[in-house]
C-alpha cells in the first residue's frame, strides 16, 4: 500500500492488505484505525461500545467491553500486548488486550488526541473524531512525542493559526502515523487539507503529498448566523483526511494488493460470548431510608440507571424512564436510579420536580470512581440472572426507549 497517496483511500471502508486473501491485515474499520496485537487486529466498535478482534480469515474472535468503552474511536498497539484506546469524547484508556482488563486512564496532550505507535515510540495528534473550537497560539506544537507512559516529552513543530483563531483546533487536527523502519519520521494528515506530510524530528516537511481534490482549498470559515437565530453559527470545511497507516508494501518479492471489505458485515458476526456479570454489587441509602442492594433485584429484568441533577441529559431522560417503569410489572421489571450527586438539596429537587416513579438510590458522587463509566446518564440492563444485556451511553431520546422497550419485553418472555 502507498505510504503517499494511497494511506488513506479506504478511510470510510474497510481495507486490508496481504499476499493472499487468508493472511489478511486488517488496516482501516469504517472510519477508525485498527492495531495489530499477538496475531490478532483490534478494531473499535463504536456503535456497540466494544472493542472487536480479527483472526487473519476476519472472523471476530474476541471482544472487550467496559464502562470506559463507551464509543472507542481509534486503537493503537502499545508494548507488553496492550493497547491505547481512543474515546469520542477525547478521553483515552489502556486496555490489556489478553485479559481484556482497563489498565489505567491515559491522559491526552490535546483536549482530544489520535495517537500513532511503533515499538516504543508514541505519537499524539488533535483528533479528527472530536474537535473543539479553541482559539491556541501559533507557537503550539503540532504533534506530541510521548514516553511511553504517556508523558509528553517534546512537541514537533508548530500549528498554522487561520484568520480566525478559533478555528485553529479544526485546522490542526488529523491523523498520524510512524513508520517502524525511520523513528524519526511522523506522518500527519491534516483533517481539513488535501495533503499528507512528512515530518522529520524536529517537525520540519521532508515531503508534502496532495491529491488535486478541490481547485482550491481556503481554511475553514464562519457562515453568517441565519435571520433571528444570532447564536447558530456554522463552519464551512471539507473532511478529506480521518485515518492514516503505513502499509507494507513490496518486499520479498511478493506484491501486496488491497482489499475493500464491508465494515457493517464484518462487525455485525455475532461471537459466542457469555454475558457478564454487573458489578460490584451496590448497597445503598434510597431516599426513604432503606438500604437496597443489588440481589434485590435478581429475578427480574432490571434498568439500573446512572444520573445527577446537574446532568441536562439525565433531565431529558428521566419522563422516558418513568413512562418505562409503567410499561412493564413489577415482578417482571424494575429500575435501580442511582444518583451520583454530592448536593442532597440539590438531588431531592431534582426528584421533586419529575416525580420518579421508581426507587432513588443515593451514590453520593462515589459512583463514576466505582463503576468507571465515562459521562452521564449511563444505563446498564441487566437479565434476571444479574448479567448485562446492553450498556446505554447517553441520552438517545424516544428512538432508544422504543429499542430499549423491545429488547426489556423480549427478556422478561426468554425462558
Amino acid at each position: 500500500m502507498s505510504r503517499s497517496l494511497g494511506v488513506v483511500v479506504a478511510v470510510a471502508l474497510v481495507a486490508a492488505c496481504g499476499p493472499a486473501p487468508n493472511e489478511l491485515t486488517l488496516l482501516f474499520v469504517g472510519r477508525s484505525p485498527t492495531a495489530h496485537v499477538s496475531n490478532v487486529t483490534w478494531a473499535p466498535d463504536p456503535d456497540r461500545s466494544r472493542l472487536v478482534a480479527f483472526d487473519d480469515r476476519l472472523r471476530i474472535v474476541h471482544t472487550i467491553a467496559d464502562p470506559r468503552l463507551a464509543t472507542p474511536v481509534a486503537v493503537a498497539p502499545l508494548p507488553a500486548g496492550r493497547l491505547i484506546v481512543t474515546e469520542r469524547t477525547g478521553e483515552a484508556v489502556v486496555v490489556d488486550a489478553q485479559s481484556g482488563k482497563p489498565v489505567r486512564e491515559w491522559e491526552s496532550p490535546f483536549p482530544a488526541s489520535l495517537y500513532a505507535t511503533a515499538g516504543d515510540h508514541i505519537v499524539a495528534a488533535r483528533s479528527p473524531y472530536f474537535v473543539q473550537l479553541v482559539a491556541e497560539q501559533g507557537s503550539e506544537p503540532l504533534l506530541w512525542r510521548l514516553d511511553t507512559l504517556g508523558h509528553p516529552t517534546h512537541g514537533i513543530g508548530t500549528i498554522h493559526v487561520p484568520a480566525i483563531p478559533y478555528l485553529a483546533q479544526l485546522v490542526n487536527a488529523g491523523a498520524v502515523a510512524l513508520d517502524p523502519a525511520d523513528e524519526d519520521a511522523v506522518y500527519f494528515a491534516p483533517y481539513v487539507r488535501d495533503e499528507i506530510l512528512k515530518l522529520d524530528a524536529t517537525g520540519a516537511t521532508v515531503w508534502r503529498a496532495q491529491r488535486g481534490l478541490f481547485p482550491q482549498e481556503p481554511d475553514p470559515r464562519f457562515m453568517p448566523p441565519p435571520p433571528g437565530k444570532p447564536r447558530e453559527l456554522k463552519v464551512v470545511h471539507a473532511i478529506v483526511n480521518i485515518a492514516l497507516a503505513l502499509g507494507t508494501g513490496r518486499g520479498g518479492g511478493a506484491a501486496h494488493r488491497l482489499y475493500v471489505l464491508d465494515a457493517d458485515s464484518l462487525l455485525a458476526q455475532a461471537p459466542v460470548n457469555g454475558r457478564e456479570e454487573f458489578g460490584p454489587p451496590f448497597a445503598l441509602p434510597a431516599l426513604n431510608g432503606d438500604t437496597v442492594t443489588l440481589a434485590r433485584y435478581r429475578g427480574k429484568v432490571t434498568l439500573v440507571n446512572f444520573w445527577a441533577s446537574w446532568c441536562d441529559p439525565c433531565r431529558e431522560e428521566f419522563p422516558h424512564m418513568g413512562a418505562l417503569y409503567r410499561d412493564f410489572a413489577r415482578k417482571d421489571f424494575d429500575i435501580a436510579a442511582i444518583s451520583d450527586d454530592v448536593d442532597d438539596g440539590k438531588m431531592r429537587a431534582f426528584v421533586r420536580e419529575f416525580g420518579a416513579p421508581f426507587p432513588i438510590l443515593v451514590g453520593g458522587g462515589k459512583m463514576k470512581g466505582t463503576y468507571h463509566y465515562r459521562g452521564l446518564p449511563y444505563s446498564v440492563l441487566l437479565d434476571r440472572h444479574g448479567l448485562i444485556v446492553q450498556r446505554i451511553f447517553g441520552f438517545g431520546g424516544a428512538a432508544e426507549f422504543s429499542a430499549l422497550r423491545e429488547t426489556i419485553a423480549k427478556e422478561i418472555r426468554a425462558p
